[in-house]
């Protein structure tokens, strides 16, 4: 398989497209190899069964323009960093797929799942990264880069991504899982199925690119300091509205 450009991880089936969709959606746009890996299949979820959600997710990565998807099936509330079977996993998928860049979930979360999912993809790179870590996985492997994805807790960016131009392929794919989203009275109520789910992430991303003189935007977080080889080319070509800060 080509190395992938952009690998970015869900906890559930419908986390990425939520949370991080547009940038995915655009890097795919960009002409780079994108890949999503669900750790669950979301068995526990109130809505929707497993079958469901695989038919979704298929309908959603090919909106996004994906190179490939793949669930992982770890237990729905089990996700657990320190378990060795869930870290070789993720380890293994690493080390199958190589990477470049990956997107995982900030750390700190309302659900436990996600929290649980983001130490467990640190901790699995950090291993696929050891010659003697499980060797029969692959060759060793580290990601150019790693960011965190803002999930509902706000952080203070490294970065945003401008999404502007591919809202609507993410607005698109979340509401391909309509077994989560779909407002229904006669089914049980959650954050994801409430009236204002897809309005507040459609606000949220408008918060963030406004941040950036842009429509729409994603925050990532870096927890390394990011090194730039040549600052003209990387902040001169592309100016945002951040300028008129200096402009009278």
């Amino acid at each position: 398989m080509k190395q992938i450009d952009l690998l970015a991880f869900g906890p559930h089936p419908d986390d990425v497209e939520l949370f991080c969709g547009g940038t995915v959606a655009k890097t795919a746009t960009q002409g780079h190899t994108t890949a999503v890996i669900d750790l669950t299949e979301g068995e526990l979820a109130s809505r929707g069964t497993v079958s469901e959600r695989q038919v979704e997710a298929e309908a959603a990565s090919k909106i996004l323009g994906l190179a490939t998807r793949e669930n992982l099936k770890l237990p729905d509330g089990g996700v657990n960093p320190h378990d060795e079977h869930q870290v070789q996993e993720v380890v293994g998928i690493l080390r199958k797929l190589t990477p470049k860049i990956v997107l995982l979930p900030y750390h700190v979360e309302r659900h436990p799942d996600h929290e649980a999912a983001s130490q467990l993809i640190k901790r699995s790179i950090f291993f696929a990264g050891l010659s003697n870590f499980k060797s029969q996985l692959g060759p060793r492997y580290i990601p150019s880069q790693v960011f965190y994805y803002q999930m509902r807790y706000e952080f203070s960016p490294s970065f945003i991504v401008d999404t502007s131009n591919v809202i609507e392929k993410k607005l698109a794919a979340i509401q391909a899982y309509s077994s989560q989203i779909k407002v229904d009275q006669s089914q049980a109520r959650t954050l994801v199925s409430s009236e204002l789910n897809v309005s507040s992430i459609m606000a949220r991303d408008e918060y963030i690119g406004a941040k950036i003189g842009v429509k729409f935007g994603e925050a990532f977080l870096s927890e390394r300091v990011l090194s730039i080889t040549d600052p003209v080319s990387h902040f001169g070509a592309h100016r945002t509205d951040n300028a008129l800060f200096f402009e009278r």
